[in-house]
């Protein structure tokens, strides 16, 4: 596995993004592949401490992207999709929630553990649970999200909490 310095492959990224003119209705992403990042003081590097991120850049800091492994640690679109839910989710990166769990609205920290599987074409891709709105906000039962759930899996039984539902009571 390749381990990189987050600040300088960032500071690609960013540059790639400046020099292509994308505009802010273009989400890009960077796929790489059994790569993670670290970061250098000059002479050392940190071990590995993020396989993917996302942030945004520009003048008026107005366009997202992400970055994420394809495979190396985990399987195929696990990361990816928890890199994508997040951006979606909060692509700015300034929402804050009055959640204490999870203040920074990371739609697939607090799901990390949970997943599902799904075939298409022969193949099974790997996805990772997200939370919705309603996880963050505290109402309970959740009012706006599919299925009063506050994950598309229902891994969790009530809002801002990491008490898991019970089987059959999703």
């Amino acid at each position: 596995m390749a381990d990189i310095d987050i600040n300088w492959f960032d500071f690609q990224q960013q540059n790639y993004i400046a020099s292509a003119g994308l505009p802010g209705s273009v989400l890009p992403f960077f796929l790489t592949y059994n790569t993670c990042e670290g970061q250098s003081d000059g002479t050392t590097e940190s071990p590995c401490f993020a396989g993917a991120y996302h942030s945004v850049t520009g003048p008026r800091l107005n366009q997202p992207y992400l970055n994420s492994p394809w495979e190396g640690f985990v399987p195929d679109l696990f990361i990816l999709s928890h890199e994508l839910g997040e951006t979606t989710g909060d692509p700015f990166t300034f929402n804050n929630s009055p959640c204490l769990a999870d203040p920074n609205m990371e739609t697939g920290d607090p799901v990390q553990p949970f997943g599902l599987k799904v075939p298409f074409a022969g193949i099974t891709y790997h996805l990772e649970d997200l939370v919705f709105y309603d996880w963050f906000a505290g109402p309970y039962p959740a009012p706006t999200s599919v299925n009063q759930r506050f994950t598309f899996l229902g891994s969790y039984a009530y809002p801002c909490s990491y008490t898991p539902s019970l089987p059959g009571h999703k």
